[in-house]
């Protein structure tokens, strides 16, 4: 493993707008790649968006569609290494991809392996893991909820991953009836509000019994 310079990306990802989330990868590709890093990562369904309802698949599309061109031509004129996710439609079904892009193409894609209990309904789980050699180091992905298992962080290492990313999402929640009430943007909460809320995740619950 070499030095090298890692960029982890914090994006606003617009559900539905795809056009918006494409122009602010392109964007923070361009100004990483000037701040000397070697290799971008975006979020989980950076591009398409990931909310929990039936919609993630609607942008869903192959990995070498619209959205792996238009970034490809950024990282090679950029010369950067670039980490997004996306809905990806692979033999007739979806996934929750991440996608690793250099400047000569694609390197690899990463799905999701466990999906979390929204995502049962929308995305196939996928069951292999993949490390890739950039040149200045390997790296493996664990995708948000992957991530919680210790063998996922196992499996990369025997594999040979010198770095692990870990791209998550924070995503929209459909309340009772599929209604969507709160994007993370549309609620801010008073100190009092969120004393109380710590206050209750951090109350003493009982213990599983025990098997």
């Amino acid at each position: 493993m070499q030095r090298c310079t890692v960029a982890a990306t914090q994006v606003d990802v617009r559900h539905l707008d795809v056009e918006h989330n494409l122009e602010t990868h392109l964007r923070l590709i361009g100004e990483t790649a000037e701040a000397g890093c070697d290799l971008v990562v975006f979020p989980e369904t950076s591009v398409t968006g990931n909310n929990g309802s039936p919609d993630v698949t609607r942008f869903a599309e192959p990995h070498d569609g619209r959205i792996f061109r238009t970034i490809h031509a950024q990282a090679k004129a950029c010369g950067i290494v670039v980490s997004y996710g996306f809905c990806e439609l692979y033999r007739g079904t979806h996934y929750n991809t991440s996608a690793l892009v250099g400047p000569d193409g694609l390197i690899g894609l990463q799905r999701k392996v466990h999906a979390s209990y929204d995502e049962f309904f929308r995305f196939r789980q996928a069951y292999e893991w993949g490390v890739y050699n950039l040149g200045f180091c390997t790296v493996g992905t664990a995708i948000c909820h992957d991530s919680d298992f210790f063998e996922s962080w196992r499996i990369l290492a025997l594999k040979g991953a010198e770095v692990i990313l870990l791209p998550h999402a924070n995503r929209t929640m459909p309340a009772g009836g599929g209604v969507l009430t709160f994007d993370g943007r549309e609620c801010e909460l008073s100190d009092e509000d969120m004393l109380r809320a710590q206050e209750e995740l951090l109350e003493a619950r009982p213990s599983p019994p025990r098997l």
